[in-house]
Formats: C-alpha cells, structure tokens, sequence
C-alpha cells in the first residue's frame, strides 16, 4: 500500500479536496477513510491550517483483469468485487466495480445490486440489456438471495433474528440507522444470523436478509451490540478492512429455471459450516 505523508505551508489550499487534487491524489479517497490529518481519520472535505500533517493511505489500483468472474452465461455475470473497490462509478471517480465490468467484459452490462465499498465478494450483472428485465424481475421477487460471513465483535450464540428498521442517520447523510420495528419513519429490514464460530474476542457469523437496505447488515449487528470489524462508521473494532464478505449467490436460471449457486470462499475462515 502506498502511502502519502505531507505537512500543510503557506500558500497550500486552505481545504482538503484542494490540496489532495494540487498533489495529484484522488479526492475520492477522503470519503473511503484512507486520509488522516494530524493522525484523525477524516470523511469529509475540511479546512486546514499551516503545520498540519496529512497521511494518505493509497491503495493498489485494481484493473479489470484483476476482476474475478466467478460465473457467466448469456444470462449471467457474477464477478468478485475486491473490499475497498467501489461498486458504481461516481461523478468524481470512475474508478469503480462496474466500471471495469463494462470496459473488458460486457459493455452492455448492467448492475443488479449493491455492495458496500469495504466489503468483498459476489457481485450480480445482466450480461446485456436483454437479459435484464428477467434478472430484475427475480430480484423483485424476492428470488435472489445472497449469504455473507462477517467477523463481529463480541461473543455470539446460536442464531436469531433482527427486525428492525432501517432509517436515515440524524446528523450524517451517509450513514444510517436502526429504528423500533414498529416505528413510522424507515425501512422495513429482517436479517438472520448463524454463528460459524466463536473466537477469543469475536465471533464468525453466517448472514441473510430479506431486504436490501443500505448498510442493512452492519447497522443489524451494531444496534444488537456486535458491530462488524474494522466497521468504524458504526462502531466497530479496528481492523485491516470491513469484515464483511459476500459468500453465496443462488438463484433460478432466468432461462432453465434449475438453481444456480455461485461461491466465493471467505478471507476470515477456511471453512464455512452451514
């Protein structure tokens, strides 16, 4: 990993994003929490003042063959997205999951999910435009389904469910958070978790859900106590990366209709009882 260190002079821009652009650094690294100034980790652009020290964590640039694809078919196209690469190009980068997906493996491709920036693992695609309205219509029929494996903090048994919903956060609009079931204002969402392993200080968890709500998973297992690692948005322990990894994707062929599972083994363990 590359990385940047730097103090701020006279006659430095006085924000963030300027003096990371006037240094040739992508500004979309303030927003992955790769920028630290005078050692804090820092989200969002900010004022500086002369003598404070930038950090700037820089990770290798996947390209597209560095892009798995796990599946693919005329219908089909599952590919790993590595933890830290984004999932959507975005107005100021287009260095991004899809991105790579359309220039080498299928220009006509669209995105059929999300996955969070730190997390890894199986991501879906329409291949062509024609396959689709056939993948979307699966997705809406709930017959899509995803498992995850993440490392959380803490000491979990057997298995449960959460239902909570899922509302914007107060004060941070790219965050989110858990709100009473019965509650008026968010989104529905039901995650269910399996316990794989127990470790010293953290547990292995198999995951599902129904929904698909933005940061559904890691805001689920914060607000139960147990917040995924290196999940410091939500409070949980540090860690090299978000442990959170998209394991399994199944789902009916759109064209035969037989099941289709795809697998990606989990970095966090070397087995994944069910």
């Amino acid at each position: 990993m590359k990385k940047h260190l730097f103090t701020v002079s006279r006659g430095d821009p006085e924000r963030l994003s300027a003096l990371l652009s006037s240094r040739g650094i992508a500004i979309d690294l303030i927003a992955s929490g790769a920028v630290r100034v005078n050692g804090q980790r820092v989200l969002d652009d900010a004022p500086l003042v002369v003598g404070a020290k930038i950090t700037v964590f820089e990770a290798p640039i996947e390209t597209a063959a560095q892009i798995q694809v796990q599946f693919r078919d005329e219908w089909l196209l599952v590919v790993e997205k590595p933890a830290g690469l984004p999932t959507q190009a975005t107005p100021t980068s287009s260095h991004a999951l899809d991105a790579l997906v359309f220039a080498s493996l299928a220009k006509d491709a669209k995105l059929m999910h999300r996955l969070d920036r730190e997390a890894s693992g199986l991501v879906l695609f329409a291949p062509s435009a024609p396959a689709a309205p056939a993948l979307q219509k699966l997705l809406e029929n709930g017959a899509i389904h995803r498992r995850y494996v993440a490392r959380v903090a803490g000491t979990v048994a057997g298995e449960g469910t959460i239902r909570l919903r899922i509302g914007r956060h107060p004060t941070d609009v790219r965050l989110r958070q858990a709100l009473s079931e019965t509650a008026t204002e968010g989104q529905a969402a039901t995650s269910y978790y399996k316990v794989i392993t127990n470790e010293t200080s953290s547990t292995l968890v198999s995951l599902t859900l129904e929904s698909g709500r933005t940061h559904q998973l890691r805001v689920h297992l914060a607000a139960i106590g147990h917040p995924i690692w290196g999940d410091r948005a939500y409070g949980g322990p540090a860690a090299d990366r978000l442990h959170l990894h998209s394991t399994e994707l199944s789902l009916p062929h759109p064209s035969h209709r037989r099941p289709v599972v795809v697998e990606s083994p989990s970095p966090f363990l070397t087995s994944e009882p069910r």
